[in-house]
């Protein structure tokens, strides 16, 4: 085949590349999406051609020669506060679009309750097909994460504690709630307020606890645990706050989440009490806690990073890169404490020393 057989009016196709290269569609197909089935003068030959035509790869036809369709879908849970645009996810999908884009992945994102089966209706995109894989975020029910696997579909959960044929990426909360208490601890807090709305969250807490009080120097710790509906967490934070308010020996600090810390000290500032002259806080590292009138002093969670193992990961099981079981070594690498970042909203228990705030931040 000469080059003048080809009509260089219209856009060029796969067939096209596949005979100015001399080579199957298979061939131009496997090169494109650098799959390894093809000799690397094969391979250089393709790409040759594809440069010098300034060919761009219609996904149409590359789902018809891969029966891919090169969509990935992000679930996230309909009951997330804020849903899409809570800082959490949304720092999450930022990641998983980079991604999809720099390797050519149309990504789907849609928002479903996930909490429980009864609830549950199997996405379209899923049950159809229309998706090669799919990572979802957010509490996530084990029966409805059973209902995804059973069409099919190849999929990565981020958060959550699954058992082990659950491609499950998450970090060391336990950890890092440990950094959290020593660091309070240290500035002189004794009694911690920690709302919870998970089970998972309130199992983490108390095993926090039983470890710290087997060491005696935590032995006057108290957690303070109390369950929220998170139906919306700004409002939780104001309603904890109020109640905090009519203590009359309210816990010194809290640990929460970003949105909650949030509405909590927004209510705590309205009625003229300070941060954190009156109680200090420690949120999840987000624009809220980086922005706020007071910068909240919060762990870092490696939410981008998450996102990107995550979406790296799945596409790598998808285009055979990876076996299940690597991925899921690569995730248990990931798994680690996220990192204290200090800002304005931690500081000694009134009464203390003024260098207690510093003495810890440095023993840290």
């Amino acid at each position: 085949m000469i080059e003048g057989e080809i009509d260089e009016k219209r856009p060029l196709k796969i067939g096209d590349i596949a005979k100015l290269a001399g080579v199957s569609i298979s061939a131009v197909s496997a090169a494109l999406n650098n799959r390894p089935q093809i000799s690397r003068a094969t391979r250089e030959r393709v790409l040759g051609v594809v440069d010098k035509y300034h060919y761009v790869p219609q996904r149409s036809a590359r789902a018809l020669s891969t029966r891919k369709s090169f969509q990935i879908g992000f679930l996230i849970s309909s009951k997330v506060t804020l849903g899409l645009a809570n800082s959490y996810f949304s720092s999450i999908l930022s990641a998983i679009a980079e991604v999809c884009k720099r390797r050519d992945y149309h990504l789907v994102v849609t928002t479903y309750d996930l909490s429980m089966l009864n609830n549950f209706i199997i996405p379209v995109n899923i049950w159809q097909r229309n998706v090669d894989g799919l990572i979802a975020a957010g509490a996530t029910d084990l029966t409805v994460i059973r209902k995804i696997q059973d069409t099919g579909t190849p999929f990565v959960i981020i958060g959550g504690d699954y058992p082990d044929d659950v491609l499950s990426l998450k970090s060391d909360s336990y950890s890092t709630l440990l950094k959290i208490i020593a660091y309070l601890y240290r500035l002189g807090h004794r009694k911690l307020l920690v709302p919870y709305h998970y089970q998972d969250t309130m199992t983490v807490y108390q095993q926090a606890l039983r470890t710290l009080k087997m060491d005696r120097r935590y032995h006057d710790l108290e957690l303070c645990l109390a369950f929220y509906s998170a139906v919306d967490e700004f409002i939780d934070g104001e309603i904890f706050a109020e109640g905090w308010l009519h203590q009359l020996e309210p816990p010194t600090a809290l640990i929460a989440n970003d949105q909650f810390c949030t509405g909590f000290l927004r209510h705590l500032l309205r009625h003229g009490k300070r941060c954190p002259d009156h109680i200090s806080i420690v949120a999840s590292d987000s624009a809220l806690s980086r922005q706020g009138i007071i910068p909240l002093t919060a762990t870092d969670d490696l939410l981008y990073e998450t996102g990107t193992t995550a979406a790296e990961n799945l596409l790598d099981l998808l285009e055979g890169r990876k076996s299940r079981e690597e991925v899921r070594q690569a995730f248990l690498a990931f798994y680690r404490a996220g990192e204290l970042i200090m800002r304005d909203s931690t500081g000694p228990v009134p009464g203390t020393s003024a260098g207690q705030r510093t003495a810890a931040v440095n023993e840290d």
